[in-house]
This record gives C-alpha cells, sequence and structure tokens, in this order.
C-alpha cells in the first residue's frame, strides 16, 4: 500500500509520474477500453482512505481490551482464579 502512495510522487526524467506513464502504457495497449478502467478500480479508491498504520494500532487496542474482558470474566467464574460461580454462568442441564 505505501508503494501505490508513491506513484503519484516518484517521477521520471522528463517530469512524468510513475502514474502517467502507466496510465499511458495502458492506454496505449487497451485503447477506448481504458477509459473505463476505474471502473474495476472502485474498492481501491475506498482503501486509499485508510492509514494502515492507525488501522494496526486500533487492531491492538481491541485485541488487548478483548483479552483485558477475557481475563476479568475468568477471574469472575472461575473458582480457581479466586471468581465465584453465579448460578447465571452455570450450565443448565
Amino acid at each position: 500500500m505505501e508503494a501505490l502512495s508513491k506513484v503519484t510522487t516518484t517521477k521520471d526524467i522528463n517530469n512524468r509520474t510513475i502514474m502517467q506513464i502507466i496510465c499511458e502504457r495502458m492506454k496505449q495497449e487497451e485503447g477506448e477500453d481504458f477509459v473505463n478502467i476505474k471502473n474495476g478500480f472502485t474498492k481501491v479508491y475506498w482503501v486509499t482512505g485508510y492509514n494502515l498504520k492507525e488501522e494496526e494500532s486500533k487492531v491492538g487496542e481491541m485485541k488487548g481490551n478483548l483479552q483485558k474482558v477475557l481475563s476479568e470474566y475468568n477471574t469472575a467464574v472461575n473458582p480457581e482464579m479466586g471468581g465465584r460461580l453465579d448460578k447465571y454462568c452455570m450450565d443448565r442441564k
């Protein structure tokens, strides 16, 4: 994903971006079909709004919160961990 962000800023000796070079080449090869190519990349436009480092941080925070909740749950319902079995947590047979 980081490499994709560089295709619009990295330039050749003629001051053309990598994106311009790619588009020119694809237009030569695809002809008129190239005009509709953006329809195949709708998800790419959507994904470009996300920062992967921020998303990784959020996932890490959620994992930490989950571990905390699981630990608190196990402590609350497991007598071996100092908790007590609540009648609402016991299996009904």
